[in-house]
């Protein structure tokens, strides 16, 4: 059996809690022939000194953007691998997860750009480090509905092939705000690529483990995001001449989503790409709005009264929620 080098990268933000397992599952993998590169995206916790302690075993980098995408770029263009596991400082591998990706495909002759393997989810209780775990679907159907309904493996559970990483030109660094998963899955689909699927290649991922993540602190630029890359996509279909009935619906339901949320804080800014969406006529969006959501106000408002009513209960009950939490604090 062959074992090409495999660069295990692990990108960290503030990650001292954790980092440390991330760090032992790398080094713990049975696989002989792999390296370990670790970039800190300018952490204020402890994480420097974990990363040190490992001098070592590891390449370690330090840079002061708090950028994934960039810590990411790093981790691809300082590798010496012909294959890249990328691994966020809050997850592990299982420790024969390189190996099996290789074991599961030795009759394979065709060149592969990624292997896609398991990734086991514990969903965390946040008042206490209690965890369930249960198996995430990795299935495939359409890769362009499964991009819209953001049905994306995982990026740890892959392995990537690194010249193919480089050929797509690496990660966006100027999404500032997430996505950066999605826009890059968003690029491959577009590009075509050959996967092969080996499920015994695991990935535990630790999911609301904290309510303080990037995303959650600008949910509105967030989605925002995605609105773009949803543009993107749907314009690129379209341009194709492969933007089929399936994949309407699935971005018509993938704009609602989105929509839905700015609109509890930015109802015009909603409203205005909802009548930008209809007025291009790509999607059928309106129609599709109105033959699926039957839920009060939206089957009597429509879409923009319903916003615009939505927004304000919203903001009352931020009212109610402050005034409650003032009469609480007083002596």
């Amino acid at each position: 059996m062959h074992f090409p080098l495999v660069s295990i990268g692990i990108p960290v933000y503030n990650g001292e809690r954790f980092l440390k397992a991330a760090i032992e599952s790398a080094l713990g993998q049975t696989y002989p022939s792999k390296e370990i590169i670790v970039v800190d995206n300018g952490s204020i916790d402890q994480t420097a000194q974990i990363i040190k302690s490992y001098s070592q075993d590891i390449k370690a980098f330090f840079i002061d953007q708090r950028n994934v995408s960039k810590a990411r770029n790093t981790i691809l263009y300082e590798s010496q691998g012909e294959w890249i596991q990328y691994l966020d400082a809050d997850d592990f591998l299982d420790k024969e997860k390189i190996f099996n990706h290789f074991k599961e495909d030795q009759q394979c002759h065709e060149k592969i750009d990624v292997y896609f393997g398991s990734i086991i989810e514990e969903q965390w209780n946040e008042s206490q480090d209690i965890a369930y775990i249960a198996p995430k679907d990795i299935s495939f159907p359409d890769v362009f509905v499964r991009w819209y309904k953001r049905k994306n493996p995982n990026v740890g559970c892959c392995l990537f092939r690194k010249d193919f990483l480089i050929e797509l030109g690496g990660w966006n660094e100027n999404l500032l705000y997430g996505s950066e998963d999605n826009e890059l899955y968003m690029r491959i689909f577009q590009h075509g690529f050959n996967c092969r699927s080996t499920p015994s290649a695991k990935i535990y991922y630790r999911a609301n483990w904290s309510s303080t993540t990037f995303s959650k602190r600008h949910p509105l630029e967030v989605m925002r995001t995605e609105i773009s890359l949803f543009d993107t996509m749907t314009n690129w279909l379209h341009q194709q001449k492969i933007l089929n009935e399936e994949r309407k619906n699935a971005a018509c339901e993938a704009y609602y989503k989105v929509l839905k949320i700015i609109a509890l804080k930015r109802p015009f800014e909603a409203i205005s790409h909802y009548e930008r969406i209809n007025k291009e006529g790509l999607l059928p969006l309106a129609h599709w709005v109105k033959q699926n959501e039957k839920k009060f106000p939206y089957n009597i408002l429509g879409f923009s009264g319903s916003s615009i009513l939505r927004s304000k209960l919203s903001r009352l009950r931020e009212i109610e929620k402050f005034i409650r939490k003032k009469i609480v604090s007083r002596p």
